[in-house]
């Protein structure tokens, strides 16, 4: 077994920091006293030919090999410049990260930051908390090219949870940036990728950018009533 990885509840941990690695699988694990865990790995760059695939893993108590169960995986990345961010849940407290290189060099980097909130409720359009009744809209729409677009166009309830998922049958090479501070911060999606946070303070809105392309998005909100 690895080196447990020790993870502090909204602080960003480095599974693996960005550098070239070689073909083979790697396992890192994770100890992970809160609920939710956001996940990000960025490929800089491959060896032609060259894939990785990393995926979450919950390791049981029973101590035997085969009571392991797949959580999420980040699918397969072929691409230089990818992007990709999930939302985990479902473990115990020591999630197995498992990285598969093949068919050459790449170079990435494999970033978490641990949660008190599980999105899963809101992720599938349903759920809301016990101490704040919230109302659910799910939100489908395109970018225009080089405007940003707000949702909801009306400030009117705080956001108590929001998934933003960008849709998948469209080209690879567009990219949705994602903001819930006025444009201070963005956070970069690619096609198929997805974005779940619950914000704290008096977020009413989010800001979407395209860039100069259309990229269609779906977006579940969960807000204070």
């Amino acid at each position: 077994m690895s080196k447990l990885i020790t993870l502090t509840t909204n602080d960003t941990t480095a599974v693996h920091s960005l550098g070239s690695r070689g073909p083979g699988t790697y396992y890192e694990d994770l100890w992970a006293q809160d609920n939710a865990i956001l996940s990000s790995v960025y490929v800089d760059d491959l060896e032609q030919g060259a894939s990785i695939t990393v995926t979450f893993i919950d390791v049981g108590l029973s101590a035997k090999p085969q009571d392991e169960v797949d959580l999420v995986t980040h699918g397969t990345i072929t691409a230089a410049g990818s992007v990709s961010k999930k939302n985990v849940s479902g473990f115990h407290n020591q999630p197995r990260v498992k990285t598969v290189i093949s068919g050459g060099y790449v170079s990435y980097g494999h970033w978490v930051t641990l949660k008190s909130e599980s999105l899963q409720a809101v992720a599938t359009g349903g759920g809301t908390s016990a101490s704040e009744p919230g109302d659910t809209t799910v939100y489908t729409g395109i970018t225009s090219a080089n405007v940003v677009t707000v949702v909801p166009e009306v400030a009117a309830n705080r956001i108590l949870n929001m998934s933003v998922s960008v849709t998948i049958d469209q080209p690879f090479a567009v990219r949705l940036q994602v903001s819930i501070d006025g444009m201070a911060n963005w956070i970069r999606l690619a096609p198929g990728d997805s974005f779940s946070i619950a914000p704290k303070g008096e977020i009413k809105q989010i800001y979407l950018d395209g860039g100069n392309a259309q990229v269609g998005y779906e977006i579940v909100l969960q807000t204070l009533v």
